[in-house]
């Protein structure tokens, strides 16, 4: 016999990737049919900036909705007609619930990539063909910065997808380089910036308009929610197309496939 749960305290005020804890028990999570948020949520998404994109069933009680805001993807739920909870669902067991809901509903690997691979504005190199491989990359990560000099030296061409999450002038670097005439050779160059920790001075030597800044963040931070939507959890992250299908891939992995023989083996630790 399932228990109905009994919530200790109902939260409005954290954020949406906070980890605030209800007690409850487990339940089993079933697809409903699109309904209306009730108002508590309604008022939730509103304070938040977010928006709810699908609803499933937690219980008689609860039901759940995935949301999308601009601190990330997540979930609130819904209690009877009145109550909201944003933060992590515990079931009686000590199971976290909010895990396995995220898990199952939030990120989709299929739509998160077909996303980036049709929508998604992208670096490649020119004259040499370019492998079904997607590399999502944030300009102020220095493993993304070592991952786009060690793949273009063992001759591996592929998309880079650019987002923005560690720092706002990200958008400075990218309109820079989707301003050049070779747009490879300068992310090359913002690469090896940041390897030097020298991006200020890249920054200042490849000046862009504001409008070309504010229009580049705003695609860097779509872009952003496209790898979220994949379950992609950091950078660099890697989607190889196997057979029409995509596979998250490691940077080992991709070099096995598509590196040159003589290349070295991997991507040096800093």
């Amino acid at each position: 016999m399932k228990h109905p749960i009994h919530f200790t305290a109902v939260l409005l005020a954290c954020s949406l990737m906070s980890a605030c804890a209800v007690a409850g028990t487990a339940a089993e999570v079933t697809p409903v049919p699109e309904i209306a948020p009730n108002a508590a949520v309604s008022k939730a998404l509103e304070l938040n900036h977010a928006t709810a994109e699908k609803s499933f069933k937690v219980n008689d009680q609860i039901i759940g909705f995935t949301v999308n805001s601009p601190r990330g993807r997540g979930v609130i739920y819904q209690v009877g007609d009145d109550y909201a909870v944003i933060g992590t669902l515990f079931g009686n067991e000590g199971q976290n619930l909010t895990a396995t809901h995220t898990s199952e509903h939030v990120f989709d690997l299929a739509a998160g990539f077909k996303k980036l691979k049709n929508d998604a504005k992208t670096v490649t190199e020119k004259g040499s063909p370019v492998v079904d491989v997607w590399g999502v990359y944030e300009p102020h990560c220095p493993y993304c910065a070592m991952a786009i000099l060690d793949f273009h030296a063992k001759g591996i061409n592929i998309h880079w997808v650019p987002v923005m999450f560690l720092d706002p002038n990200s958008a400075d670097i990218m309109a820079a380089v989707w301003a050049a005439k070779d747009p490879a050779s300068v992310l090359r160059d913002a690469a090896t910036a940041k390897s030097a920790g020298t991006l200020d001075q890249f920054i200042a030597a490849h000046p862009v308009s504001d409008k070309a800044k504010a229009e580049t963040g705003v695609l860097l931070q779509q872009q952003y929610n496209w790898m979220q939507l994949a379950g992609l959890q950091g950078t660099p992250a890697f989607v190889m197309e196997v057979d029409g299908k995509p596979m998250v891939a490691t940077i080992e992995q991709v070099v096995a496939k598509y590196g040159r023989a003589e290349a070295a083996a991997t991507t040096p630790t800093p």
